[in-house]
């Protein structure tokens, strides 16, 4: 029955194919065996595997990750015997040719009549990670909308909220986050649930800001009205992943438009105690009401504002005298919708964004204005009042948030999401050839272990500045990581990007004149090519590694000889410390019997041994007087931060155990390990006892230098505790025999 039911489908498969290759998804046919007998060519890009390897060759188990074999396997019978319900959709981790796993959703039936089944397979994997991106950017953000004026809330499309910020928490009257976490937007704020259903509708219309006023309710039941901006946050399949909302509440401005039309009488008391500025005109526009809160605004007192007309008002606001929302209310004439941001008429009210750049001491500010006519108890139009809120603050968060979300803060390039959206964007044929050239920042660990992660955040600045300069304004530059950068150059061939490498490498060597000090190293990846543009970045990222091989060992040793040049300019080296300690070490050497091997090891110490205080500061090595214990244990760190330096420069590795012990004591007091006795490396005991001889009898910045004899009695007080007793006694031979004594003290003076 199987062979007449595979030879009936293979009579029909020219017409399955036809629909397959036009599908947009992965498409295949399985038979009992869970061999591909059928597949097109969205299946092919999603194995890695060409038609003529898999067609009637391979089994769909190819694909399936262990760990889905057995419970897709069992689906497969269970649709086949009908011995059970099997999903028709699901997913699974799909492995492609290259031991890539994906995420996939499969949609699967038998075919009437067979014992074959057709699936669909979609690899949702992308879907996947932006939407966990979006909720780690919800969290990165949080803390930018703390110090907000404005209430802050995002909801989902449920109503439930997800992120509130303090003045939301107050403005509802709640004490703390968790209460309003745990409220459905619909049924513990609106007044009604139909009021937000309209607002809902009309954002996801729209997508864009919807300014519109609320009737909500606080805990305790209390009503308020409020001003709210929100927008809708989308995945890239369109779906709604949450709403992001911005609301002022206008209660109290609500509540004296009401008072003001019930009771002339007192109409400039309630503007005078209006919290928000206010003023208000007459028909002829001249200033009736000018209250406190609009005189710390504007800087200008009431005494100088009422009586006057001619729009002395606006030049107080806007540095200029013209028509302003309180005029066009009053006159009822069109408005040139070049002056506000957003203008929205509401029976005898009119609702305005503007900019006012005569505000906050001509930094400007934004301002979000409503203006209504005034009437008496006839209904008579009388004049017109103008409420105002200063909203630059969340403004200013708003565009701060926007930059944040597609910018690095270190370096101000843009950020890896901004990098991968521009990949789609520009895989397109309009844009070919396309360059893209990957760069590291060399040795930016070793920075940063021995200098400090200030010192590395300067390099990268360093580096951001030196290629940006060297780029066109239509080349996208990103910091895709932490210490890589990414640009794409679209309609650039590969000459063209080469003079790019080039023009960058002449960069870095200019800045590296002007900062000898701490030099700037880049490892380079280029590559060209058409579609898609993400083959390109991939080929780049290979060659940025074999650049990077080739430069590491280098830059590393480059990096070592600038710190070496460091601590001579700090006079470690200058003034003969180094000098006098190889000399010391090579005679120690000798008089131990140590092998020529561990005696040059030893003169390498003695010469870099105290690297690791290049990551101390200044202030503190040059210091008076005696160190604070915090001080101390700040200095000691310098062993730490010298042997990391040593790991990262072949040519000091074997040494760099020394180095981080090379202020152990032999009673186990010392330094940063406690080792004691035996434990401590014998090149480090030898070190240590001609270190402290030397530190002694030379100058310090708090004391002068010891007599050799003091210094040979401090040897003595301390054999036993400090120094290995056994080397001590040799070393004070080698002291008190005329030859090396005074061989010794030549090199010190």
């Amino acid at each position: 029955m199987e062979q007449i039911n595979h030879k009936l489908f293979l009579n029909t498969a020219a017409k399955y194919r036809d629909v397959f290759e036009v599908a947009g998804t992965a498409m295949i046919v399985i038979n009992e065996q869970t061999t591909i007998i059928l597949l097109n060519q969205e299946m092919e890009r999603l194995s890695g595997f060409p038609r003529n390897e898999i067609e009637g060759i391979l089994s769909m188990t190819k694909f399936i990750h262990p760990s889905d074999l057995d419970r897709m396997l069992t689906y497969h019978r269970q649709r086949r015997t009908s011995e059970g319900d099997p999903p028709s959709s699901y997913t699974f981790t799909f492995v492609d040719r290259n031991k890539t796993e994906k995420e996939v959703l499969i949609k699967i039936r038998l075919i009437p009549d067979t014992t074959m089944a057709v699936a669909s397979l979609t690899d949702i994997s992308e879907t996947r990670l932006l939407e966990q991106k979006v909720i780690e950017s919800e969290e990165k953000f949080r803390l930018l909308f703390e110090n907000s004026q404005e209430g802050i809330f995002q909801s989902t499309p449920s109503g439930k909220i997800i992120l509130a910020n303090p003045a939301f928490i107050t403005m509802l009257g709640y004490s703390t986050l968790d209460e309003v976490l745990a409220l459905n937007v619909g049924n513990d704020i609106y007044q009604s649930e139909k009021e937000r259903a309209q607002l809902l509708f009309a954002v996801n219309n729209h997508d864009s800001h919807t300014d519109v006023e609320l009737d909500w309710k606080k805990k305790d039941g209390t009503p308020i009205v409020v001003h709210a901006s929100g927008r809708v946050v989308r995945n890239k399949q369109g779906k709604i992943l949450f709403y992001e909302n911005s609301v002022v509440d206008i209660t109290n401005i609500k509540h004296a438009e009401r008072e003001l039309k019930a009771s002339r009488q007192h109409f400039k008391n309630i503007v005078n105690y209006l919290p928000d500025p206010t003023f208000a005109i007459d028909c002829s526009g001249k200033v009736i009401a000018w209250n406190k809160a609009i005189e710390q605004l504007t800087g200008v007192p009431a005494e100088e504002m009422v009586g006057k007309g001619n729009y002395e008002y606006s030049l107080a606001l806007y540095c200029d005298r013209r028509k302003i929302l309180i005029d066009y209310v009053l006159d009822g004439k069109n408005i040139p919708a070049e002056q506000y941001g957003y203008l929205k008429r509401e029976g005898d009210t009119l609702v305005a964004e503007a900019y006012a750049p005569c505000l906050r001491e001509g930094k400007g500010a934004h301002l979000w204005g409503s203006a209504s006519l005034i009437r008496d108890n006839d209904g008579t139009i009388v004049g017109a009042i103008n409420t105002i809120k200063d909203f630059t603050e969340y403004k200013e968060t708003q565009e701060q948030l926007k930059f944040l979300s597609m910018h690095d803060v270190l370096t101000g390039l843009y950020n890896r999401i901004y990098f991968e959206e521009e990949l789609l964007r520009l895989n397109n044929l309009r844009f070919t050839p396309v360059s893209v050239i990957m760069c590291d920042v060399d040795g930016l660990k070793l920075i940063n272990d021995s200098m400090g992660h200030h010192k590395g955040d300067q390099l990268l600045i360093a580096a951001a500045n030196v290629i940006r300069s060297c780029l066109r304004a239509s080349d996208v530059l990103a910091r895709v990581g932490g210490d890589e950068f990414a640009f794409i150059l679209p309609k650039t061939n590969a000459l063209e990007a080469e003079s790019v490498c080039l023009r960058i490498q002449n960069g870095v060597n200019s800045y590296n004149s002007s900062n000898p000090e701490f030099p700037l190293s880049l490892s380079m990846g280029l590559a060209t090519g058409s579609l898609p543009v993400r083959d390109i970045v991939i080929e780049a990222d290979n060659n940025l590694n074999k650049d990077k091989l080739h430069r590491s060992s280098s830059a590393k040793s480059h990096f070592i000889a600038t710190l070496m040049a460091m601590l001579a300019e700090r006079d470690f080296i200058t003034e003969g410390h180094a000098e006098r300690l190889e000399t010391m070490a090579g005679i120690m050497a000798d008089a131990v019997g140590l092998a020529s091997a561990d005696k040059s090891d030893l003169i390498l110490l003695a010469k870099f041994h105290d690297i690791g205080k290049v990551g101390i500061s200044d202030k503190l090595l040059f210091k008076p007087g005696r160190l604070s214990s915090n001080e101390k244990e700040e200095m000691k760190r310098h062993s730490e931060i010298g042997f990391r330096i040593a790991q990262s420069s072949p040519d000091l590795t074997h040494i760099s155990q020394y180095i981080l012990h090379h202020h152990e004591w032999w009673d186990g007091q010392g330094y940063p390990l406690g080792l004691s006795g035996e434990e401590i490396p014998l090149l480090c005991r030898i070190l240590s006892i001609a270190d402290a001889y030397d530190a002694m009898t030379s100058d310090r910045p708090y004391r002068k230098a010891l007599s050799c004899e003091e210094a040979v009695r401090q040897l003595k007080d301390a054999s036993g505790k400090q120094f290995e007793p056994r080397l001590v006694e040799i070393f004070i031979n080698i002291i008190s025999s005329s030859h090396c004594f005074e061989e010794i003290r030549n090199k010190q003076s």
